[in-house]
């Protein structure tokens, strides 16, 4: 994301108890709902790519002030009873399984809060009520007290209309506010690492499309990433290359988006040591090569920016947690050396502290900055910036690793949220606030480093600065609607 402008307004948070799950135990529920969440987008008008080009025409602006009071309006229709929805869902086996995890989850917090707290309505509601449209918001609400994660305000985003949650990005951390200004958000295709492959709800095009006419209607400030998978190019002979080339050609997207945990390495596919979770195909892993490398001579080529999940976390199988290593995208970069890259999470906000529940990527991802001329990272999902977490020592780890990567290091890495996956996490609508703070300490040391976070590195990555084919592609959408934004203008955008 890029920021136009840096605000250290704090909202005012109710009292919270603290609480810590296990990742396993965490992804468990959330792995639970999701299968529900999915299973009740079939046949559902609210399912992502329904209705938006009915409630706004296209290439109409959205206007920014009040719009919060649609969005709650909206938002509580669709909450309250418009199609089945979650309480619906969780009528089936999938929500009589996230039901179960839901309620180990809160009795385990039950069993170490302080006595005083144990009789908060967050423990006595009764687990059948949130089969309703009412006791699940009941469950939502008193899930706020909680310092834990909150997988029932995590799961309520994936049931809003997309345009809502577009809405929320740029009311509550855009500009109206002295926040980011561009928000880069990122489609995932993880049918075929999960094994997902029954005719999805709303296919790929369809989210593409959806994308498309949200970047219209925010006035380029959401900019669309499609995503790619190889396997998926593999297995489909060249349609999941074929179709970013379009949505980026035709001005629909304006990146791309990698995943390589859901099963694919960035280059080297054929030397890896074969992962357990692949097909038994022999050339299988030939062809995943061949179709990192025909996009990535293709982004090269057009000035596309790619970003891809670069932790060690949220693998389709255990085989595949090592295929997106700092050592894979070396080979990738030397092969492909004018790629426009970015390491999303920049392997974890451990950063260089080398601990057993680290990847100590950070280190690799660093030196690819001095063999790669447009390779950048961004500090997404950063959580120990949160409340409630230690974040002096996440400032000392920051400073550690800018006094190593010197200049180059503050030029090319840049503030991202992650946002979507986030709200799980107690305080998230804090977090730009938060890392504002954070860079405040930072700017103590090092001259210039929340304009080069906040603003320029994003910037540069997205090749949003005059002449960068990201920016020609908005101004030639925009042209055709007989438009221009006018963030485009910003002097922060000049060469």
């Amino acid at each position: 994301m890029v920021a136009a402008a840096l605000s250290h307004n704090r909202r005012k948070c109710a009292t919270r108890f603290c609480s810590r799950l296990p990742n396993y135990a965490i992804a468990r529920y959330v792995s639970a709902g999701l299968r529900s969440i999915s299973r009740s987008w079939r046949g559902n008008d609210r399912r992502p790519h329904a209705r938006v080009q009915r409630k706004r025409p296209s290439g109409q602006p959205i206007p920014y002030e009040g719009c919060g009071k649609r969005v709650l309006a909206d938002i509580a229709r669709v909450d309250c009873g418009a199609g089945p929805g979650f309480p619906e869902a969780l009528k089936r086996r999938e929500g009589e399984r996230f039901l179960r995890a839901y309620n180990a989850h809160r009795q385990s917090i039950r069993a170490v809060a302080p006595r005083a707290l144990q009789e908060r309505e967050i423990f006595t509601l009764s687990m059948e009520s949130m089969r309703t449209p009412e006791g699940l918001a009941a469950f939502v609400a008193a899930e706020q007290s909680l310092d834990g994660k909150r997988p029932l305000t995590f799961a309520a985003n994936f049931f809003h209309y997309r345009y809502i949650n577009a809405l929320y990005l740029l009311e509550n951390y855009g500009c109206v506010n002295g926040k980011v200004g561009i928000f880069a958000c990122h489609m995932v295709d993880f049918d075929y690492g999960l094994g997902a492959l029954r005719s999805p709800p709303t296919t790929l095009d369809m989210q593409i499309e959806v994308m498309s006419r949200i970047h219209v209607l925010s006035q380029g400030r959401i900019i669309p990433f499609a995503p790619f998978d190889p396997w998926r190019d593999y297995m489909e002979h060249g349609t999941a290359l074929k179709r970013v080339k379009d949505a980026v050609t035709t001005g629909k997207s304006l990146g791309i988006k990698l995943y390589p945990p859901m099963g694919f390495a960035p280059a080297g596919n054929a030397q890896v040591p074969r992962p357990s979770g692949w097909p038994s195909d022999p050339s299988f892993p030939a062809g995943l090569d061949n179709s990192m490398n025909a996009l990535f001579d293709w982004c090269a080529a057009e000035g596309v920016p790619v970003l891809a999940h670069a932790n060690r976390t949220n693998a389709a199988d255990q085989s595949f947690l090592d295929l997106g290593s700092p050592e894979r995208w070396r080979q990738a970069i030397d092969a492909h050396k004018p790629l426009r890259i970015c390491f999303g999470h920049f392997g974890g906000d451990c950063l260089l502290a080398h601990t057993m529940d680290c990847s100590n990527w950070a280190e690799g991802f660093l030196d690819a900055f001095s063999y790669g001329k447009y390779v950048y990272a961004d500090w997404s999902y950063f959580e120990h910036v949160l409340p409630g977490d230690d974040r002096k020592a996440l400032v000392k780890r920051a400073k550690a690793l800018f006094d190593k990567g010197g200049d180059l290091a503050r030029s090319r890495i840049a503030y991202g949220s992650d946002w979507l996956m986030l709200a799980i996490e107690p305080g998230a609508e804090l977090y730009y606030s938060d890392f504002a703070s954070l860079v405040g300490d930072l700017g103590q040391q090092f001259s210039r480093i929340a304009e080069q976070f906040f603003v320029k590195n994003g910037a540069q990555y997205l090749n949003l600065i005059s002449g960068g084919a990201t920016r020609q592609r908005i101004e030639q959408t925009f042209s055709r609607q007989g438009a221009r934004p006018s963030w485009l203008d910003a002097p922060q955008l000049k060469q």
